[in-house]
């Protein structure tokens, strides 16, 4: 947008000049338009870069593919979706996958749909392992492990699955209606 009103700015400027050099009215009339779009598309693009430097949107010349995430094959059939983030089903600790076996893999926490969106606002810190999950700080579970800090907000937007034994969507909304002085505050 910017660019284009640097351009009708050159095409105003062009006009002008032809207007003065002919004295022609049309000519004038017309640099007075192409003027009037060339703020415009300046007002625009400039709102948008602002909209972007944000964080609220987005620009893109062509489509943007995410990178595929490595998961556990599981059964297309039992996979469904809760708000954003995905709900799988547990997965048996003695059955093999793939070439190896999951050992004391946590189930998902079971969050309903107005919890997952209630907890989709909120900045608060969760941890991100290498799986694909997002705990509590201080959970068990990572012992031993890499885990990146998060605002729970863009853990639920990734689509990660929140860990059943520290239970972060549960605490978070536990402390948020606590301090609010009740759910539903």
């Amino acid at each position: 947008m910017i660019v284009g009103s640097v351009l009708l700015v050159v095409a105003a400027g062009v006009l002008l000049g032809f207007g003065l050099v002919r004295l022609d009215a049309p000519l004038l009339y017309s640099s007075i338009g192409v003027s009037a779009l060339a703020a415009l598309a300046l007002a625009l693009g400039v709102r948008r870069a602002a909209t972007v430097r944000a964080g609220q949107g987005t620009i893109a010349v062509r489509s943007v593919v995410p990178a595929p995430r490595p998961t556990p094959p599981v059964d297309r059939a039992a996979r469904r979706s809760v708000g954003r983030a995905r709900v799988v089903p547990v997965i048996d600790a003695d059955k093999p996958v793939g070439d190896s076996w999951v050992v004391d893999e946590p189930s998902p926490e079971v969050v309903g749909a107005w919890d997952l969106a209630r907890a989709g606002q909120l900045d608060a810190p969760v941890l991100v392992d290498q799986r694909a999950w997002f705990h509590r700080v201080g959970c068990a579970d990572l012992r031993g492990q890499v885990a990146e800090r998060v605002p729970i907000a863009r853990a639920i937007d990734l689509g990660l699955v929140p860990c059943g034994r520290c239970r972060p969507v549960t605490t978070v909304l536990t402390d948020l209606d606590t301090a609010a002085g009740g759910p539903g505050d």
